[in-house]
């Protein structure tokens, strides 16, 4: 017999749903983290559409109720009107044709966040939006909420304001790397037809998002220290060198990756010329002399000075 779905956006949003959840759930405990995620999906109904719902969520009879989400659809329009791309023009026609559609989106997810900023302070949880697709009549948001007690094990750097042009620098945590990477894989099937239905070509597994969420945070010391920075790979680097072994054994030593100039870096011994971290057996051989309880400070573009 078949599901009735009186919030109904396609016919196949629970199954899509529960394969994201099922997905965020995996890559939480290959990460070895406690608690649990959910997920849900919210659908803002598109302009000209005539559907009954002016917003569906999913699952209809779950932890969130419909109300909270009053107000939504002006909420988009609103932050739509005053959106930074309004007065901006781009010099080729497809982005400008492509214009209107991304500041749509960009709308619906800022909107969609801001509603659930009260309900994560009062529920002990952090919401984090996805991309939305439009499917039929709704713009699509999918959502992956976490308890807050699971950054106990992953502590996140504090926030840094950013300009509105700015895209940030990096992400506060390993954690907020996987949780949007997972919904990076949700975005991408919801363009496919039909998302939902052929769950077998689906999404990447949770150890491939680990590893894909390991990579991203990595962009985030360069970013956070270093406005020119433009080294894309840290994570392929480090990853080479304590692979590496040192006389024939596993190497030891720490690696603090700071802002050289922070107060709190006291230094012990400077090379007069750093040791780059493209020289991986260089590299290996330095962080060994941090074996000891001292650590290697990494400085931007890729260089390494001994504290």
């Amino acid at each position: 017999m078949g599901r009735s779905i009186y919030l109904f956006m396609w016919g196949y949003q629970h199954s899509y749903r529960l394969h994201v959840q099922h997905l965020a759930r995996d890559v939480l405990k290959e990460l070895g983290a406690a608690g649990n995620a959910d997920v849900l999906l919210v659908g803002a109904r598109r302009p000209g559409s005539n559907n009954r719902n002016q917003v569906c969520i999913e699952p209809e009879d779950g932890k969130w109720s419909l109300p909270l989400f009053d107000g939504l659809l002006d909420a988009i329009e609103s932050t739509y009107e005053s959106h930074h791309l309004q007065n901006v023009f781009f010099g080729d026609e497809p982005s400008m044709r492509d214009k209107p559609e991304w500041m749509r989106r960009d709308s619906v997810r800022t909107s969609v966040a801001k509603t659930f900023e009260s309900y994560d302070k009062n529920h002990g949880v952090t919401s984090f939006c996805g991309e939305p697709r439009y499917i039929e009549d709704y713009y699509v948001t999918p959502v992956v909420q976490i308890p807050n007690a699971t950054f106990v094990q992953f502590p996140p750097l504090p926030p840094r304001p950013v300009s509105i042009r700015e895209r940030g620098y990096g992400f506060r945590s390993l954690l907020h790397a996987a949780m949007y990477a997972v919904l990076q894989e949700a975005t991408e099937e919801m363009q496919n037809p039909e998302p939902g239905r052929f769950l077998q070509r689906g999404m990447r597994s949770a150890e491939e998002i680990v590893r894909v969420a390991a990579r991203n945070f990595l962009h985030t010391p360069g970013l956070s220290i270093d406005r020119r920075y433009n080294y894309s790979d840290l994570f392929g680097a480090l990853n080479l060198v304590s692979s590496l072994l040192y006389e024939g054994a596993k190497g030891t030593g720490r690696l603090v990756l700071v802002n050289p100039e922070n107060e709190a870096v006291d230094f012990l011994v400077k090379f007069a010329e750093p040791v780059p971290l493209h020289d991986p057996r260089w590299a290996r051989k330095v962080l060994q002399m941090a074996a000891s309880g001292s650590g290697i400070i990494g400085l931007s573009r890729t260089q390494w000075t001994v504290s």
